[in-house]
């Protein structure tokens, strides 16, 4: 609603496909999610650092193949 009123349009990033096979079960150093059972953190289901580059990742090149940055 506040987009119709200001112009900007908003878009979904589906992360889902390319964060198959980075599941907390995967090892670590490819695992995008801490697993329940925490060795590295207490929060459990928090991303790794690789899990926030690889969203980083995506989101950047939704952002270049939009045509919005010249």
């Amino acid at each position: 609603m506040e987009t119709r009123r200001t112009g900007w349009r908003a878009t979904y990033i589906d992360t889902r496909p390319q964060s198959i096979g980075h599941d907390m079960c995967a090892p670590a150093g490819i695992r995008w999610f801490g697993p329940v059972v925490a060795t590295e953190t207490l929060v459990p289901h928090h991303p790794t650092l690789e899990g926030m580059r690889g969203v980083a990742d995506i989101i950047t090149q939704a952002i270049r193949s939009s045509g919005a940055l010249h």
